[in-house]
């Protein structure tokens, strides 16, 4: 780690430096050839020469009046004391020499390298002799007050650290280093009296308060200690370990806020098979800038988000992958380590969601009961005479081992992004003439003719008989040809027609968080406001790349609903047999027979039954304990199939899965990042409660799927103000 942050150092104070291994090897391997062949424009000794300062020039316009560009083109690239030229860049740092560099940029119309000696200017905004005299109390002072003049709040912000306002300050390290000293404590409480804060002077006269909250990372002592080169890194450490980030970054920055902006962040998700394989493929991080622009915040929050990423809220550490530990690199980036602890960790989440559902699933099979019984039965009972005839009037609660088998079954449910194809049209067998029927009734009327009443009783009795059976037969068609049409309506709202109108989520003026502009200059505004992004007041939206009739199918597998078959039929038995004893259902059941009618189903259909159930919710809200927020979701329409193969002597579920067409995916998507973007990190982990104002984070977040088993989430635009504490 410290060997990359040495690399990332000189990167960034000599982004244009070169060193002898840029020298070509090729140029010294012709030395024993021809004059010729040394002396051309190609040869060992011009390229040699192109690298000497004012040498370099007579080989460019030696290649100029040649003609040969390609050559001239690399003399130029190589020429110390072009603008690309090492001694060019290096004499850019140097003070007074970089006024001299601006004008010899300005003059030869160079807007480039004019635009870059400003910036490397030492005596300049951001200039390194500037930075080290904003260190100097009295002169920070001025430093500020001239930032300000000029409009710079970034560079005010930045030289106030030292400044005797901060030092002298109600809480400044100065004022609260003189409240620990007996006798002296009486003089800042003597300046807190006279401006009207007892609070503070009560504070300042209390000796054994103070000194017994000296261990607090908000104590004198430790603001005297981030002042100090080398102790403010002791600080910084200490402050990290404990758990104290804001303390950890007041300690590197002295400012009193930093702001955080990364361009996106990628995270690839996919479904290898199942609910329990769900794993992070992929995670990209692309542009992360910070404000203040300074080296020690910049590796400062480096390790904090490592100590973020590799520890918990509890202070254990997380069971991932060590990055380190896997021995496919020797060396490896800060973002490279940044980018596996964040798959482990996003790993780790995905299977922790899916233990916690795989616990509630007893809780959510008694809602969908309750559910099925107060919204769902009785509106298809009014829609369907058939419904009216076979279904339950309600659905009886769920035994302790229906509930076990849902639970051991659901980390087994499939993912899979594809068409939503409706299901197959019921096919009915060709209907049968009712020969038997006719040919009773055709007896029973030649016997009574004949005077054969005995016979043509019984026969006319047989005759009735088939003729009820016929009729039970033609209802059962008539019935499952209306489930059919009642199957292709059903999936027609849930799937095929857009989804409900969206309203507004609680968090409708959802925050965006504060985002630098390229400048580095941020929005004015009252501490006490919340930052919001540049130039925008609307929220922003997610937006997903979708298909037309494509969604996520959630299914259970063959195995699964095998095994799960035969409570659920057992369970629908319980639902159409009443346990009252004056139930209707029940003379019914006992009248037709079970039997009969299972074989008058199976009589009827080539295929497995399929039934389609649409399931509209309404918005509706989830506690969510330890939190001042609740976790809303909105309105949602999906359609949930079960199929059913029925023979003579039973019946047996084959196949179950629900469909969730991609408008609702990212309705659902769209109505978490708007509530997202007003949480607070301080309620999200103990860590981040040393901020003084709301941390939030502001995104825009996009949802496609790349295949059909991997969903890719990107957020762009991430931005978070965090206020430090005693600054």
């Amino acid at each position: 780690m410290s060997a990359s942050r040495e690399t990332l150092a000189l990167e960034r104070l000599f982004p244009h430096s070169v060193s002898f291994d840029h020298f070509e090897p090729e140029m010294y391997e012709n030395f024993g050839e021809d004059t010729d062949t040394l002396v051309s424009s190609d040869g060992a000794l011009a390229r040699f020469g192109e690298h000497i300062p004012l040498v370099s020039s007579g080989i460019q316009l030696l290649h100029e009046l040649a003609g040969n560009q390609e050559a001239l083109e690399r003399a130029r690239k190589s020429d110390p004391l072009g603008r690309d030229g090492i001694l060019v860049h290096s004499l850019e740092y140097v003070p007074v020499i970089n006024s001299i560099m601006q004008t010899v940029h300005q003059a030869g119309e160079d807007d480039e390298s004019l635009q870059r000696a400003r910036e490397r200017d030492p005596i300049g905004r951001h200039g390194y002799v500037t930075k080290a005299l904003e260190h100097i109390p009295l002169v920070s002072d001025g430093i500020v007050a001239i930032h300000r003049h000029s409009g710079d709040d970034v560079a005010a912000e930045r030289a106030r650290g030292y400044s005797l306002q901060k030092l002298f300050g109600p809480d400044g390290a100065v004022t609260r280093a003189a409240e620990l000293v007996p006798g002296l404590n009486f003089l800042p409480a003597g300046f807190h009296w006279m401006n009207g804060d007892r609070e503070r002077a009560s504070r300042a006269i209390d000796l054994p308060r103070s000194w017994g909250s000296a261990s607090d990372p908000d104590s004198a002592l430790w603001q005297m200690a981030e002042l100090v080169p080398g102790a403010d890194a002791v600080a910084f450490a200490v402050h990290l370990q404990g758990g104290y980030y804001a303390q950890a970054l007041r300690s590197v920055t002295k400012t009193s806020w930093v702001n955080v902006r990364t361009e996106e962040l990628i995270l690839c998700i996919r479904v290898s098979g199942s609910l329990s394989q769900l794993w992070c493929s992929k995670v990209d991080i692309l542009h992360v800038d910070v404000i203040p622009r300074q080296f020690s915040l910049v590796v400062g929050l480096s390790d904090l988000a490592t100590n973020f990423l590799e520890i918990d809220r509890e202070g254990q550490r997380r069971h991932i992958k060590d990055p380190e530990a896997s021995g496919e690199e020797t060396q490896r980036t800060a973002m490279a380590l940044s980018k596996e602890l964040v798959k482990g960790v996003v790993d780790e989440i995905l299977a922790l969601r899916i233990d916690y559902f795989t616990r509630n699933v007893p809780t959510y099979a008694d809602w969908i009961v309750e559910f099925l019984n107060d919204y769902l039965l009785p509106k298809y009972r009014e829609e369907s005479t058939a419904w009216q005839l076979f279904s339950p009037r309600e659905f009886p609660a769920l035994s302790d081992e229906e509930k076990q088998e849902g639970q051991a079954a659901f980390p087994s449910i499939t993912v899979q992004h594809r068409s939503l194809d409706a299901p197959e049209p019921i096919r009915l067998k060709p209907r049968r003439m009712p020969v038997a029927s006719t040919s009773c009734w055709s007896f029973a009327a030649v016997a009574g003719l004949c005077g054969l009443t005995k016979v043509g009783f019984g026969a006319c009795a047989a005759g009735c008989l088939a003729g009820a059976a016929q009729l039970g037969h033609s209802a059962v068609r008539t019935v499952i040809d209306s489930i059919g049409h009642g199957n292709a309506r059903r999936w027609q709202s849930a799937v095929v027609a857009p989804q409900p109108a969206q309203t507004p989520a609680a968090s409708s003026g959802a925050l965006q968080g504060l985002s630098s502009s390229d400048s580095g200059t941020l929005p004015k505004e009252s501490p006490k406001e919340t930052p919001t992004e540049k130039g925008s007041d609307d929220t922003a939206e997610c937006t997903g790349t979708t298909l037309p009739g494509h969604g996520t199918v959630l299914e259970l597998p063959s195995e699964a609903v095998e095994r799960l078959s035969p409570y659920l039929c057992d369970y629908l038995m319980r639902a159409v047999t009443s346990n009252q004893k004056s139930s209707w259902r029940r003379a019914l059941w006992r009248l037709l027979g079970r039997r009969w009618l299972l074989s008058a189903v199976h009589s009827a259909m080539k295929d497995p039954l399929p039934l389609v159930l649409a399931l509209d919710l309404d918005p509706w809200e989830g506690k969510l304990d330890g939190y001042s927020f609740n976790l809303k979701m909105p309105s949602m329409r999906f359609a949930v199939v079960l199929q059913v193969e029925v023979s003579s002597i039973g019946c047996s579920f084959v196949r179950a899965f629900a469909a969730f067409p991609d408008e609702l995916v990212v309705n659902l998507v769209r109505c978490l990042q708007e509530q997202m973007q007003g949480w607070d990190l301080r309620e999200m982990d103990p860590r981040f409660a040393g901020f003084t104002q709301p941390a939030r984070v502001g995104f825009d977040l996009e949802v496609d799927w790349p295949s059909s088993s991997e969903i890719r989430l990107t957020a762009k635009k991430l931005n978070s103000r965090l206020d430090l504490s005693a600054s």
